[in-house]
């Protein structure tokens, strides 16, 4: 089901329950009625079911210190009111009351894709309290799309070169395709290039550096046969003197230079990512499998991998180290890490390094690569809202891809009454935890802070190796909670 339907669906429910529909039928709506009212008696923090909205399930606050450890939240209380999105009832406006899709950092800078907004944050002073200095909003953007009433998810993902913080490109559906803004002003972006594929949805885009010039390369879905893996030139696109709009593949092209054609040959795909000029994708359940082309000439890309074919693999991501390369993948709900290396010499097969079930909804489950310093991350979260129990996002340092670290504090303590975890705090349905529309779905470090783009809220962490040894209960002299011993 797509977020659209989902959030028709949810609104739905909602204006059941407030009586709104009247033309249901009746018997329905006084059973409802009757329900509500029997939850209701047990005190207003008893109406979870259905992942309504409820007052007591906003605002978002940080993870309390009991269940600190390697692990750290940025807001030590309550989330700063323009990342906290937990209040809207999804009745009102969905751009003015926007859900955090996807962001990047490069250079301290957070360059952020709200459903329906596009925003800059300046993370390099405070970097646990970035203070945001462009926003905007989808009806002022400027771009060209297929009009929907329903369309309240626009745009999916965002990227910027690696080291590169003044061009950044932006991935979405409804005909809007891929975008390119000039963000070297920080506090005013402007629109560069758009190609909107008469009418195609991104679902996601990787940005890079390689052999001079900068490129993109979009995931595309296969919305009126118009999906696949598209290349552009980022160096020429920021060449532009005014915005360039147009549709490809096509004619005659109004953007010279800038589309390079497709990559490979599938129709669909939904997860992309790459290191240098190796690109990998991925499409879930159909077709099956992984892909990674050289594309260090994107107008002549090279298939160089083609693995996994008969399982479904529904998120990718890719790094390299020294002369190694890296797919970590998500294969069905699995957490699968290979060693991609070979691909330098040619077309070749991967090597699996680890393996670990992670989450049993596996087309709701993203993966991302980033670094804090130099130590390499993967993490793998989920696009689900009505999450419960204590995980569903996995923080992986991989310095040693085959035994993946996670490095999420491990504690739970019992606050209110009821037991929970770090990343359990902020699940909806964690009875009288957790906050209204969280879904942590992707996440990259700068430095030693992690963003988390968490669907209604847009938070921080702190990551500091202690390897385990200083966790709750340290202040206390409950030494219980010590998972580590000191050796002299």
């Amino acid at each position: 089901m797509s977020q659209e339907h989902e959030v028709f669906f949810c609104k739905f429910r909602q204006r059941l329950g407030r009586g709104i529909l009247r033309t249901v039928v009746v018997l329905a709506v006084v059973v409802l009625a009757l329900v509500v009212l029997a939850l209701a008696s047990a005190g207003p923090s008893a109406v979870f079911a259905g992942c309504l909205f409820s007052q007591d399930k906003t605002p978002a606050t940080g993870v309390p210190q009991e269940l600190w450890g390697d692990l750290t939240p940025g807001d030590l209380g309550q989330l700063g009111l323009l990342r906290d999105n937990t209040a809207f009832d999804q009745l009102g406006s969905f751009e003015d009351n926007p859900y955090t899709t996807a962001l990047d950092v490069e250079n301290g800078w957070v360059f952020v894709a709200r459903n329906r907004r596009f925003e800059i944050w300046d993370a390099r002073t405070v970097p646990n309290l970035p203070t945001r200095t462009f926003d905007l909003g989808f009806t002022s953007a400027g771009l060209t799309w297929v009009p929907d009433g329903h369309a309240n998810f626009l745009f999916h993902d965002v990227d910027a070169p690696r080291g590169n913080a003044d061009i950044v490109a932006l991935a979405g559906h409804h005909g809007i395709g891929m975008a390119v803004y000039d963000t070297s002003d920080k506090a005013s972006a402007a629109l560069l290039y758009q190609d909107h594929g008469n009418g195609r949805w991104a679902d996601q885009v990787y940005a890079a550096a390689f052999g001079g010039r900068e490129y993109a390369f979009i995931a595309a879905g296969s919305t009126l046969g118009r999906g696949g893996v598209f290349g552009y030139d980022l160096s020429a696109a920021a060449a532009l003197t005014t915005p360039c709009i147009e549709a490809q593949p096509g004619g005659t092209s109004p953007c010279p230079g800038i589309f390079l054609g497709p990559v490979g040959s599938r129709s669909r795909v939904s997860s992309i990512d790459g290191a240098g000029s190796f690109v990998v994708f991925s499409s879930g359940f159909s077709p099956e499998g992984f892909e990674i082309w050289n594309v260090a000439d994107p107008t002549q890309p090279v298939l160089v991998m083609d693995a996994l074919a008969t399982e479904r693999v529904y998120g990718v991501a890719m790094w390299q180290e020294g002369q190694n390369f890296f797919v970590a993948a998500n294969v069905g709900g699995s957490v699968k890490i290979y060693e991609v290396s070979c691909i330098t010499g040619g077309s070749c097969s991967p090597t699996l390094l680890s393996s670990q079930p992670a989450e049993p909804n596996a087309p709701q489950m993203t993966v991302t690569f980033s670094r804090s310093g130099t130590t390499p991350f993967i993490y793998f979260g989920s696009t689900i809202e009505c999450l419960s129990g204590f995980q569903h996002e996995w923080l992986f340092d991989v310095s040693t891809p085959r035994t993946p670290r996670d490095v999420t504090p491990p504690a739970t303590a019992v606050i209110g009454g009821q037991e929970v975890s770090y990343w359990g705090w902020y699940y909806w349905d964690n009875g009288v935890h957790g906050f209204n529309h969280v879904a942590p779905r992707m996440g990259k470090f700068s430095g030693e802070y992690f963003y988390r783009a968490g669907h209604s809220i847009f938070d921080v962490h702190r990551w500091q190796d202690l390897g385990g040894i200083f966790l709750d209960g340290f202040e206390s002299g409950d030494t219980s909670a010590w998972s580590g011993t000191v050796t002299p």
